[in-house]
């Protein structure tokens, strides 16, 4: 069994989020498992801390919050205590769905996110939903172009099933150290509708009236969590693709932070590149950024351009790049907005063996 302290205001946390994991692998389910992230990397370490929910911008949303967390600059979450765990109310701030609408995001029924034990094979089922009401320009313009009316009012409706089970334990090495973890598996099925009204006729659910998409019906998210004992956060969470076959990003803590910190308030939007200096293969990973399209480019010491790539980015993003075409030498990378608005420019050392 594993005893997890619950958060308490002032809390801080520090982690790395690797939007490009290479080599990871959630592994087995079974005792006595080992598991190797050393392959794990990031720009910069990530800092947030909890607050007494009253300090959050929206505690009046939420009646009963005892704590707030700021989960990006853009979004807070509010949490109350329970005999089991950590139990979230909601956000405020971006939805959780990925779609980039602002506003309030409560559960119908709070969500356990954190016990206070784990046991081995031990486990539980959990649903709840959210209903978060919006209008027509607050939605993408992808996704206005597919609806076949067009609405006064618009609801999106989350219906959430969580089956979680602690079903492994074993050692796991991570940058930071070695430990003794359990570690919980998390299977979500997640189904995602869209409601509209139109005058003073009653909601109407459209969802089977839209053309296929990846945003609106079903889906299913498989997380998987890694508690070493007394584990404030989990020392790794690694977050599936949507077909449950390949890692999308890991979150893990910083046991030995280095490099510069940043504030989750204050990473500013743009790009960071890393490892820099490079030898082979550069990440780029774009971070705050509104969904838009942008271009990056690599430019030499004399502003000449000897690479670019347009992108559309929605919501964070990280890409590798093979450099091996460049020669040694110092470099800069830029990103601009599709209006051609310089948002950043950084230096890039490139090196060869």
């Amino acid at each position: 069994m594993t005893n997890l302290p619950l958060p308490q205001a002032g809390d801080a946390f520090l982690y790395y989020l690797d939007k490009l994991p290479s080599n990871i692998e959630a592994g087995k389910a079974g005792a006595g498992q080992r598991w190797n992230f050393m392959t794990l990397q990031a720009p910069f370490v990530r800092s947030s801390s909890y607050q007494t929910a009253s300090q959050g911008i929206a505690t009046n949303r939420f009646p009963g919050a005892e704590l707030s967390y700021q989960v990006d600059e853009n979004t807070e979450a509010y949490y109350q205590k329970g005999s089991d765990g950590l139990y979230l109310l909601g956000y405020y701030g971006l939805d959780p769905f990925g779609l980039g609408i602002k506003g309030l995001h409560k559960y119908d029924t709070p969500l356990l996110t954190q016990k206070k034990e784990l046991q081995y094979g031990e486990g539980g089922t959990y649903e709840t939903s959210m209903t978060t009401t919006t209008t027509l320009p607050n939605l993408p313009k992808a996704l206005r172009d597919i609806l076949p009316i067009t609405p006064d009012s618009l609801r999106l409706r989350l219906v959430s099933r969580r089956l979680d089970e602690v079903d492994a334990w074993g050692t796991l090495l991570m940058p930071g150290g070695f430990f003794d973890v359990l570690r919980e598996k998390r299977s979500e099925a997640r189904s995602l509708r869209i409601e509209t009204k139109v005058g003073s006729l009653p909601w109407q659910d459209i969802t089977s009236s839209l053309p296929p998409n990846d945003v609106f019906g079903n889906h299913v998210f498989l997380t998987f969590l890694f508690y070493g004992e007394n584990s404030l956060q989990p020392l790794i969470k690694i977050i599936m693709k949507a077909d449950e076959q390949e890692v999308d990003k890991v979150i893990y803590q910083a046991i030995e932070p280095e490099g510069p910190v940043q504030n989750v308030m204050a990473i500013r939007p743009g790009v960071y590149a890393y490892p820099n200096p490079a030898i082979v293969n550069v990440r780029f990973e774009f971070t705050n950024l509104p969904a838009d399209e942008y271009q990056l480019s690599i430019l030499n010491v004399l502003g000449v351009e000897v690479w670019s790539k347009d992108y559309f980015i929605q919501n964070d993003w990280a890409e590798k790049v093979n450099i091996s075409f460049l020669k040694k030498g110092t470099y800069l990378y830029k990103l601009k907005s599709r209006e051609g608005k310089i948002i950043t420019t950084k230096r890039l050392v490139v090196i060869r063996p």
